[in-house]
């Protein structure tokens, strides 16, 4: 038979109906306080913080100062009211579109997916992540046909980048598609990015545009 959910995940503190954790070790493991949050307030359980860990992890952001004032403008009619919302964003080439998509990103907070056309534009996002965000490399998460990095842990958010193909699997590539596809269906994904939108029209990239995401 199974366990109770406050005896599988050692939530004990459900049975009063409180709890507290420390955050003293955030900087070995940021995610474990927020994992036991979650997991108590799905039974009802609050959860009290200290402030032991203040400090030690630096959240990963952009420079406000690196956007101009339209792509300014282009965020807040994305986020409106404190909420994201799905939409399309035209800018002309050279205006900063891969910063604005980056800039939305780190604003949701939560794991990222950027879909693109090509190999080249997976490295070129990779490049400007590095470059404008704090993101660490080990959570940039390239997939393609030549790269094969694994995603990490599902409670460790990470920025995957892979090409509509990719995700759309055909012949020899459908298998491994599929373990993707499954490993990705299976996390909650905060945004998904598609540069050059045009070209996800397509019969063959209706898979990509299924995922569950906040917005798009």
């Amino acid at each position: 038979d199974a366990l109770p959910i406050s005896e599988e995940r050692f939530l004990f503190a459900s049975l009063n109906n409180c709890a507290f954790v420390s955050t003293q070790d955030l900087k070995k493991d940021p995610t474990q306080p927020f994992t036991f949050l979650m997991d108590a307030a799905m039974l009802g359980v609050g959860v009290g913080f200290d402030t032991d860990g203040a400090g030690t992890v630096k959240v990963a952001g952009i420079d406000a100062s690196s956007l101009r004032p339209y792509q300014e403008r282009s965020l807040s009619k994305m986020f409106g009211n404190g909420r994201a919302r799905s939409g399309m964003i035209v800018l002309p080439c050279g205006a900063g579109k891969t910063l604005v998509g980056i800039s939305a990103c780190v604003t949701v907070g939560k794991s990222c997916m950027v879909l693109c056309p090509n190999i080249t534009s997976v490295n070129q996002w990779m490049d400007q992540f590095e470059r404008y965000s704090t993101v660490p490399r080990e959570l940039l998460v390239p997939r393609t046909s030549k790269e094969k990095k694994p995603l990490p842990p599902r409670h460790v958010g990470c920025v995957l980048l892979t090409t509509y193909s990719m995700i759309a699997g055909s012949g020899k590539a459908s298998k491994e598609s599929d373990l993707l596809m499954r490993d990705i269906q299976s996390r909650e994904w905060g945004i998904q990015l598609l540069d050059e939108v045009h070209q996800a029209v397509a019969n063959t990239f209706v898979r990509a545009l299924k995922l569950r995401c906040h917005c798009r």
